[in-house]
């Protein structure tokens, strides 16, 4: 622009800028809260669009764009955490449960935080301290991410952190990560179903200090699967059906004959039990009585199980794995006998074979759970048909009736009466008698060890001599005559030709030879336990574990479970276009006024860059210049870049380069943000002695538009913010004051009036300064310590501490770091803001007629506020010390024109400090 007498005004750059194509593309912040002011982290806050309203990218009011650099305690909570892959955990269907098991190294962060629940379970004996609520986790699954919260508890022997998982049936399967289906922005290299378990920040909040400070060598995950119904069946003949019933030996059952049951999911995990459960198909009543004229001898089913692995069956799983059992005998005594009515009265099953419960029934007992088989006497045998109640648990005996004259009531052989009748003796009565019963099991158990099978088996559906694992194989080994199909035509021969002899035809074989039965399956589910220990200080080709960070992940490394934030606040800077190595200025523009005065300082302020591995800290070469203090003021920070910046490193978004800076503490204290923006340079006004009115205010932003002499290279220029820092020419007054403080003080500081004009003097913006010798902000008895308390110009300041001025912590450090030029030595300097005391006014205050409540309570509030802080109005200076009597303020609220009387009126005066 140009000046009052038309003439340009030039500008010239302060320093010289490296310019290229290098911006700043992307703000991402975390804020650490604190607990009570101490060293353990509260809470962790992410601001994924850190310059927005609310941290998600809500937009900022037009008239006051700022935002907090280093995020707030009102962010969303960060997701931090840790991710588990392995495909132990593709778990397609069934009951499912996941136990993951981390052995700790050290528990004293548990203990320390949940000290309460640690000495409740010692007190009570107890091994495990439960941490409900402790993670929310995420498991990928065939619709997407699944939501659940597992039970989570401490065991206290093993020094063990146990996360228990429970999926029923209705559950989607587990299935590998595929981020497009999860809908996850950053995709997570796993190659398995994951589980990406987080610390529940919302109702747990010291969860995830206890979670970062722990750290694990072990991770044992174990799988217990039920009701797994999808299996691959075939038997020697064909391919068979598990959702109908099937003939698992083939319709010719012969010994030798094979039945495969495959699942490539389950027998790709390092089987520990595995078992079978099925129902039968219309079985015989009496396996015994059924097969009586195949054999004399005693006899029972029997398959050997064989373990597909590596190509070949292993036999060593179950030999003689038994289809068929005969529990021990039960004996009984008859009697007494029911008659017809009576027995038809209790046809009830009993389920319990206490005497407590049987002796209930009033005549008779009709169903009897037992295991075993009946055998009564020839003169009972016939009036009795008996029929076999099979169950999983247990079988039950019902007798019903033929004849009027029936069957006994029971009591137990060692005297215990199991049923009590009136009925008459029976024929049979005092007879012993023994119960036996023969009948088909219903599942199979198995204990499997060294079982090594490969975890990436391909989904196959039917079975192949080129099949390298996935199943076993039950192969019928007894009876000789297996289920008798090869023998029944030479019995029913026999059983013809006695029935049609001329001389005494015998027809009872005839009459009592059965049909083989062909054994029929259904229901057929398989169950199963997995186990497997993972080192988690090595790496291991079946397990992928990364810590959760909040706008990405790393790998834990050292047996890490979350990562470690811990100082109070960080800004992330995301670069697009850079060319690594090489130089970059950005402009820190910050909302002068937003921090607040009253907090110090913080201890660091540290800037890194991120290479592929790891954040790194700037060197001090690196760092060419900082005109931010430390993040106090606006100013321009220069860098000189790296080659070993990566934009890969997948702890923040991939395809830009980060930086980091870095707050320990008191982010409070900070200025809001207004921008940051890269390719910046200072501009100072170029003197050529023409007239120069506007250094006394800003110059507006926007008036620096376009260069003097053009160059093609560079597309635009722009002034983003007013100017700074301007002062006008001296004036014959203010150069005489000024030599003659010079002439007095020497520029150096020796007195208490030498301390308060040298500020005075070098700092515009400071109003009025205040030197204490042997002063400090603990004593005012402190010898070797000088403190100067400093009021800023109040004038154009627009700041949320008005009614406390206090001058900002960058002009604070720079007044000390002037100060501490031109003193001894051998002092301690404090420059502080003043010190304020308050005072509460309470009372009844009663408004003339006409006068809305709702409007002139808070008039009456800024009128009060008002009269005590005049300086706001510049109608009075601030001073120093200073009184004020109640008697001045009762005076002030009743002068007030709407103000009718006071009924009420007390002031209660706070001496001390104050910051908040």
């Amino acid at each position: 622009g140009k000046n009052e007498d038309k003439i340009e005004r030039l500008y010239d750059l302060k320093n010289e800028v490296a310019l290229s194509k290098a911006k700043v593309a992307d703000l991402k912040n975390i804020h650490v809260s604190r607990s009570d002011n101490t060293a353990s982290v509260q809470t962790v806050h992410a601001g994924t669009v850190a310059n927005s309203l609310d941290g998600l990218g809500e937009a900022l009011p037009e008239d006051n764009p700022k935002w907090s650099g280093f995020g707030t305690a009102d962010y969303p909570f960060a997701e931090l955490g840790f991710v588990v892959a392995s495909p132990l955990f593709r778990l397609s269907e069934g009951e499912r449960a996941v136990i993951m098991r981390f052995l700790i190294t050290d528990l004293t962060s548990l203990q320390d935080t949940y000290s309460e629940e640690f000495d409740r379970a010692a007190r009570n004996l107890e091994n495990e301290v439960p941490l409900p609520n402790f993670f929310t986790v995420k498991v990928s699954t065939a619709k997407g991410w699944h939501d659940t919260v597992p039970d989570v508890f401490v065991d206290l022997k093993k020094s063990k952190l146990v996360l228990l998982f429970e999926f029923d049936m209705d559950v989607a399967p587990i299935v590998d990560y595929d981020a497009e289906k999860v809908g996850d922005a950053v995709a997570l290299p796993a190659h398995w179903p994951v589980f990406r378990l987080t610390v529940n920040q919302k109702t747990e909040p010291q969860a995830y200090d206890v979670l970062r400070k722990l750290k694990a060598t072990k991770l044992t995950v174990e799988i217990q699967v039920d009701k797994v119904r999808g299996l691959v069946l075939a038997n020697d003949a064909a391919k068979l059906k598990p959702d109908k019933p099937f003939l698992p030996f083939s319709s010719q059952p012969r010994v030798g004959s094979s039945f495969f049951i495959g699942h490539a999911e389950s027998f790709a995990k390092p089987l520990t039990e595995l078992s079978l459960s099925w129902k039968w198909v219309d079985p015989p009543q009496n396996l015994e009585s059924h097969y009586q004229n195949y054999t004399d001898e005693e006899f029972q089913f029997s398959a050997d199980v064989d373990l597909r692995e590596n190509y070949n069956w292993d036999h060593s799983l179950e030999k003689n794995a038994a289809l068929s059992k005969v529990v021990d005998p039960v004996s009984f005594r008859i009697i007494a006998a029911l008659t017809l009515e009576e027995m038809e009265e209790f046809n009830n099953a009993v389920n319990e074979t206490s005497p407590e419960e049987l002796k209930n029934l009033q005549n008779g007992a009709s169903e009897f759970p037992f295991a075993g088989k009946m055998e009564l006497a020839p003169d009972v045998q016939k009036a009795v048909q008996r029929r076999f109640i099979l169950g999983k648990q247990n079988a039950a005996l019902d007798l019903a009736a033929k004849k009027r004259k029936l069957p006994p009531a029971i009591r137990r052989q060692d005297g215990k009466v199991v049923a009590e009748t009136s009925a008459a003796e029976s024929e049979a009565a005092g007879n012993d008698r023994e119960f036996r019963f023969p009948s088909f099991v219903q599942d199979f158990y198995f204990e499997i060890n060294k079982y090594d099978p490969s975890f990436d088996t391909e989904p196959f559906s039917q079975y192949t001599e080129t099949l390298r694992q996935g199943g076993i194989r039950l192969r019928l080994k007894t009876p000789t005559f297996a289920f008798g199909h090869k023998l029944y035509p030479k019995l029913h021969s026999q059983a013809v030709a006695a029935a049609l002899r001329p001389e005494n035809p015998d027809s009872s074989l005839l009459d009592s030879l059965q049909l083989p039965y062909t054994p029929m399956f259904e229901n057929l589910e398989l169950s199963y336990r997995a186990e497997k220990e993972f080192n988690l200080q090595t790496a291991d080709a079946n397990l992928e574990m990364m810590l959760l960070h909040p706008f990405g992940y790393t790998n834990p490394g050292k047996g890490a479970l979350a990562a470690d934030y811990h100082v109070e606040g960080s800004l992330y800077l995301g670069l697009s276009g850079l060319e690594l190595p090489q130089n970059l200025s950005l402009l820190i523009q910050l909302a002068e006024g937003s921090g607040d005065p009253f907090k110090t300082a913080p201890k660091e302020v540290i800037w890194s860059y991120l290479k592929s591995t790891e954040w790194e800290d700037f060197t001090e070469s690196e760092m060419l210049r900082d005109g931010t203090l430390g993040f106090l003021q606006s100013g321009i920070i220069e860098f000189s870049l790296p080659k070993t910046m990566s934009s890969l490193n997948p702890e923040m978004p991939q395809g830009l380069h980060w930086l980091r800076v870095s707050v320990s503490d008191n982010t409070a204290a900070l200025h809001d943000v207004l921008a940051i923006v890269a390719q910046a340079g200072v501009a100072v006004y170029r003197d050529e002695k023409h007239k120069a009115k506007h250094l006394a205010t800003a110059l507006p932003a926007g008036s620096v538009s376009k260069m003097l002499i053009r160059c093609t290279s560079i597309k635009t220029v722009s002034q983003p913010f007013a100017s700074y820092g301007g002062r006008e020419a001296e004036s014959d007054i203010e150069f005489r004051t000024r030599s003659s403080e010079r002439l007095r003080h020497k520029d150096r500081a020796v007195g208490l009036w030498d301390y308060e004009h040298l500020v005075l003097e070098r700092f515009p913006e400071v109003h009025k300064a205040k030197c204490l010798n042997h002063t400090c902000p603990e004593s005012e008895f402190s010898p070797g310590n000088v403190m100067l308390v400093l009021v800023p110009d109040l004038r154009n300041r627009n700041s949320r501490y008005s009614l406390r001025p206090a001058v900002a912590q960058s002009v604070l450090e720079k007044v000390k770091k002037f100060i501490r030029e031109r003193c001894s030595a051998h002092l301690d300097i404090h420059v502080v803001n003043p010190f304020y005391e308050r005072i509460a006014i309470d009372g009844v205050a009663h408004f003339l007629e006409g006068f809305d409540r709702g409007i002139y309570e808070n008039q009456l509030h800024q009128d009060i506020t008002s009269g005590l802080t005049p300086w706001l109005r510049g109608e009075k200076d601030i001073h120093f010390g200073g009184r004020i009597h109640s008697s001045v303020i009762l005076n002030l609220i009743e002068e007030l024109h709407y103000i009718d009387y006071l009924s009420k009126f007390t002031v209660t005066h706070y001496v001390g400090p104050d910051d908040t």
